[in-house]
């Protein structure tokens, strides 16, 4: 199928749904653009970055490196701290454990 004719075969679908599922639709349509922007500003950030870092992006993370990471950011600068942390656990969720597959093996 070419792409006039997938258009049209998009036109004809729109048309028959009802108002609500249009919202939908453009909302989709909305996350697909952002999607495509966020992945067309990642590549040129990975332009900008040296390869070796690009090397390490593919890596699963580990607690060492996390650790190492943290040492180079310092220390907290601001006076919103309090504001964020009360965010932070206003928005929290509990965590949810599938004891039949483990990501970290």
């Amino acid at each position: 199928m070419n792409t006039v004719e997938v258009r049209q075969k998009i036109d004809r679908n729109l048309n028959r749904l009802p108002p609500e599922k249009l919202a939908l639709i453009a909302d989709f349509i909305e996350f697909l653009s952002l999607k495509e922007s966020d992945s067309l500003q990642d590549a040129s950030r990975r332009e900008s970055v040296p390869e070796k870092a690009i090397a390490n992006l593919d890596k699963p993370s580990t607690g060492a490196s996390i650790l190492e990471h943290l040492k180079k950011i310092g220390s907290w600068h601001g006076d919103d701290f309090e504001e964020c942390l009360q965010m932070v656990y206003a928005t929290r969720s509990k965590a949810k454990f599938d004891k039949h597959i483990n990501p970290f093996e």
